[in-house]
């Protein structure tokens, strides 16, 4: 027997609460005494059933799923993520917040900002300046006003 994705299921897990958001950062290479200044961040969340994580780097954005915290958090494309030789450059969560917004009202504001095809810049927008940008957003969603705005041409064929 096939199994079928219906719209309807999509559109029900973007509605999903994000439960809990982290922002973590990693060490570029392995050879690194601290995160201090030079470091990767990333955003990790939870919603009822996932754990999610969600990045940018040269190559793009890159958003992982699994139902294990340590498959999101420290790893990378199923491959482990870089950490250094003290605890100063482990995988460290630099904050955490739980209130949070909906699934479906963080990918509109992807959208609505166009911060997937942004060009990654090495000292202007990189990594660390999208993961604050993530976390800011779906932390303090709750305190702000949203402006949902929906292109009715996006859905013409």
């Amino acid at each position: 027997m096939k199994s079928y994705v219906t719209n309807f299921q999509i559109w029900w897990t973007c509605l999903e609460n994000i439960d809990e958001v982290m922002h973590y950062s990693n060490p570029l290479c392995s050879w690194q005494m601290s995160n201090a200044v030079f470091h990767h961040a990333f955003i990790v969340f939870q919603t009822e059933n996932w754990w999610w994580s969600i990045e940018k780097n040269n190559e793009g954005v890159i958003i992982q799923r699994s139902k294990k915290l340590e498959s999101v958090r420290d790893m990378y494309r199923r491959v482990k993520r870089t950490t250094g030789i003290t605890s100063l450059t482990d995988i460290i969560l630099v904050k955490k917040s739980s209130e949070c917004t909906k699934k479906n009202e963080l990918i509109n504001y992807l959208w609505r900002k166009d911060y997937l095809n942004q060009e990654y810049g090495v000292l202007s927008y990189n990594c660390q300046h999208f993961a604050d940008l993530i976390f800011k957003r779906i932390a303090e969603s709750k305190n702000l006003q949203l402006d949902v705005y929906f292109d009715s041409a996006a859905d013409q064929p």
